[in-house]
């Protein structure tokens, strides 16, 4: 397989296939947590149930496997997002073409991209949640069967008007202000964006310290607070649902960036042996609240790995829908809207497979159909255009 990026760990169509994969991690746990099988998983806070959970699974694994692990693990894809971001803007911004690009002109075109990306699918996520709320629920009830569903703030603009504008992670309890779910991570994006090009960013004139220094104290500002609250409730949820959660996926990203030269494992053999470690030290570490800080690595490693070994034949599949990602992450949460309820669904693992089949094929031509309409609207001035 050509390596088209020489000079870092991952090339460009690695990079992409784990995108890709990423991407349907997220897909399928957030209709996979919502499912009969799904189990509470730690995400925006530590629960040792929910550890507990996962290992009396472990000793008795059935045949609803893959979505009890996508229940489980899926919301990781998240990490390898935040880990390939960082690691592409160490490459266009500092190592390639976006050199000398200014901070406003940099946060800027992102966060107008960011927003450009979300903004046609938040209108339909809105409508459809006005919809909702209709005829006394008649659309909820009979048209979806979704009796009981409690997004309180579809009708009131006071909750989804900041997610226009990407703040709704700001907001007091960010977990219960966020429609249609996932886009709250499009405004840790923003966050990030500033933090990284008003404290991480480097150059190549830079003293070496700063490729190093401002990333370990940005881990620590993100690992610390989190140490020192209570590792359930209110406190570590708001800090996991800012820029918090990125400190470990991010620094990782930024790093690799800049230290590693070339792939660091090659060969079928040693590629299968990390994804094995990576694997196991991942699962291990969801059993202690220090080591689920750091669990991130493992899992970008394992996903690394797995990329490499499929080869270019097999990697096509997941570089195809790496390509479109970023509106499969914005059409997703619209097309789950229509599975929430179970009630019609026979009493089978196989009709649950069926669901979750469908819902990704319609996933993604969905995102394959919102790629072009959004090509329609105005795009930001290339960033790599200046000086």
């Amino acid at each position: 397989m050509s390596n088209d990026n020489n000079s870092g760990m991952l090339s460009r169509i690695e990079c992409q296939a784990m995108k890709g994969l990423a991407m349907l991690s997220i897909m399928l746990h957030n209709l996979c947590h919502l499912m009969p099988t799904g189990r509470g998983t730690n995400e925006f806070f530590y629960d040792s149930r929910c550890a507990g959970n996962l290992w009396d699974y472990l000793q008795h694994i059935d045949g609803n496997w893959f979505l009890v692990f996508g229940s489980f693990f899926g919301q990781f894809g998240v990490q390898v997002f935040l880990f390939l971001s960082a690691y592409g803007l160490v490459k266009k911004y500092e190592q390639g073409p976006g050199l000398g690009v200014g901070r406003r002109e940099f946060v800027s075109e992102h966060y107008w991209k960011l927003f450009r990306l979300m903004i046609i699918g938040l209108v339909v996520a809105i409508f459809l949640g006005e919809l909702m709320k209709r005829d006394g629920g008649w659309f909820l009830n009979n048209c979806l069967g979704m009796e009981g569903f409690k997004m309180h703030f579809m009708s009131r603009p006071e909750y989804w008007f900041p997610q226009v504008f990407m703040i709704t992670n700001l907001l007091p309890y960010p977990d219960v202000n966020i429609w249609p779910g996932p886009y709250w991570f499009l405004g840790i994006m923003v966050q990030l964006y500033i933090v990284y090009r008003l404290f991480l960013h480097t150059s190549a004139a830079a003293p070496r310290w700063r490729g190093w220094l401002p990333v370990a104290v940005f881990l620590v500002v993100t690992l610390l607070p989190q140490y020192l609250v209570p590792h359930t409730g209110d406190a570590i949820t708001y800090m996991r649902y800012n820029f918090l959660i990125a400190g470990v996926p991010f620094a990782a990203g930024l790093l690799a960036g800049r230290y590693v030269r070339g792939p660091v494992v090659t060969g079928k053999a040693a590629l299968a042996a990390v994804f094995a470690v990576s694997t196991a030290a991942f699962v291990a570490m969801q059993f202690d609240f220090t080591l689920w800080l750091w669990c991130p690595l493992p899992f970008v490693a394992a996903v690394a790995s797995a990329v490499r070994l499929c080869g270019e034949r097999l990697m096509r599949p997941m570089v195809w829908v790496g390509a479109v990602s970023s509106c499969l992450f914005i059409v997703h949460p619209i097309v789950r809207i229509f599975f929430f309820t179970w009630d019609w669904l026979p009493a089978s693992t196989h009709y649950l497979y069926l669901v979750l089949a469908v819902y990704a094929a319609v996933s993604i031509l969905a995102a394959v159909g919102y790629r072009k309409l959004i090509a329609y609207l105005p795009s930001p001035k290339k960033v790599t255009q200046y000086r």
